[in-house]
């Protein structure tokens, strides 16, 4: 927002930089702002625009701090589900639902060989969820898990489980949900090839670009052929045509609901956002968020202002399904060290804006180097040993800089008792320190981030 711009730098997703020009981009929106070149700048943001369509819900999802106010107070609870679910994933249910109707003796009996490699009852429930899910499987879970743990038959379990699956099938017609599966995946095919063709152009790839225009050419002809994805996608949200589906994907949404804690999703999702309490609100919108087929999931301070049991059951929830979604990727913002250290894999301390140590929870806790990580870990710390007669709350001295006008060289400076006449001057490195341990600090390094 004005006056605010980027300078410099990238954001990259699968090596895609998101903002390719960032310095044009915001000389263009400078020109805008003072009536200059505003047909030239208007095109460039479209574009810029067009491209933040292909990956938002797609590539990256973001739930940011208070997301539940996002929600339209006009709408139910439920609507707000499917609409997110099939405006996103609408080519995974489908097919979940075309492997419901073709699920086969064979598949339950690879199911159960599958299972029962797995040494840890976790481990087999969670192998089964998963299938449970993919085959659209929502009304007799519990029933199916019973029979997995409480069988006596073991040489007749697939027959039992299968059972159970088939009452399930709704004899849908799996043709036409595969043409409408095949389209959408068509489209996402293309909006793929469409950010790697601009790729290819920024790194000046001429054969590869070459390739993937002609892949890309070959694609748009056969999207001519069938229904605009836009308007099947419309159809899927509004037509009776396709009510089976809207109604797998609630139930998709409500199974998800369970994981996070809510006993009657059902009930829950007919209400509308103002006739729930917060909480609930904030849960639908981080269970909408696990319901898309993203690569990245960004999460600021997911657990924040909530209870105890609250906090461990979106902690606990977000953990498993990171377990399950093995090519997925998440990333957390917090202020509250005990759950990053309870959830993470990495930790990135940032100070003022800059990454000031980087390592694992439990190198970042117990062997802390940079000043600043040090004097929160010290706080949280202290923290747990005050009493109202024994010791002192630790804090560091001073206030965060303005960001407007940061102080030069390291930014921690002003604040650290350890600063040297070099801090002041030059911004130190972001350099290993051991294997996985980085820190960017001259007590460790004399290596400087160039300007």
């Amino acid at each position: 927002m004005e006056p605010g711009y980027v300078v410099g730098g990238s954001v990259r997703i699968n090596g895609f930089n998101i903002y390719r020009d960032v310095k044009s981009l915001a000389k263009f929106e400078a020109s805008i702002a003072s009536g200059k070149k505003r047909k030239t700048g208007e095109t460039l943001i479209r574009e810029q625009e067009r491209i933040m369509q292909k990956i938002r819900g797609h590539s990256i999802t973001l739930v940011p701090e208070n997301a539940f106010r996002s929600l339209n107070p006009a709408l139910k609870l439920k609507d707000h589900m499917v609409y997110t679910v099939l405006s996103r994933n609408a080519a995974g249910i489908c097919s979940s639902i075309i492997k419901r109707e073709k699920a086969s003796l064979q598949d339950v009996e690879a199911l159960i060989e599958l299972v029962q490699q797995q040494p840890d009852i976790a481990g087999r429930n969670r192998l089964i969820g998963i299938w449970l899910t993919e085959n659209a499987i929502f009304n007799n879970r519990s029933l199916i898990f019973n029979v997995f743990e409480n069988s006596t038959d073991q040489e007749n379990l697939h027959e039992q489980i299968f059972d159970i699956i088939s009452k399930e099938k709704k004899g849908t017609d799996v043709s036409e949900i595969e043409n409408v599966r095949n389209t959408l995946l068509l489209e996402l095919q293309k909006n793929k090839l469409s950010l790697d063709i601009i790729m290819a152009n920024d790194e000046k790839d001429t054969e590869l670009k070459a390739d993937l225009e002609r892949e890309l050419q070959s694609i748009e002809l056969k999207l001519k052929s069938s229904t605009s994805p836009k308007d099947l996608v419309r159809s899927i949200l509004n037509s009776t045509k396709y009510e089976h589906i809207r109604e797998v994907a609630l139930s998709y949404c409500y199974q998800v609901l369970r994981e996070l804690g809510i006993d009657d999703p059902e009930k829950i999702a007919d209400l509308y956002p103002d006739d729930v309490p917060v909480v609930i609100r904030q849960k639908m919108v981080i269970a909408m968020a696990f319901s898309v087929d993203s690569g990245i999931i960004v999460l600021d301070e997911p657990a924040s202002n909530y209870d105890v049991n609250t906090k461990l059951k979106i902690l606990s929830f977000i953990r498993e399904q990171h377990r399950r979604k093995k090519e997925l990727s998440i990333v957390i913002f917090s202020k509250d060290l005990t759950v990053l250290n309870s959830i993470s894999d990495r930790l990135l301390v940032m100070y003022a804006g800059n990454i000031v140590e980087e390592g694992t929870p439990e190198t970042i806790v117990s062997d802390s180097k940079h000043p600043f990580t040090s004097s929160v870990i010290n706080t949280f710390s202290a923290a747990e040993r005050v009493t109202e007669k024994s010791d002192k709350l630790e804090f560091t001295l001073g206030f965060s800089p303005d960001l407007t006008d940061p102080p030069k060289g390291c930014r921690f400076h002003p604040r650290c008792k350890f600063r040297m006449d070099i801090c002041s001057l030059k911004k130190p490195l972001l350099a290993p320190l051991t294997e996985g341990h980085n820190v960017a600090c001259f007590l460790y390094s004399e290596q400087v981030e160039e300007d």
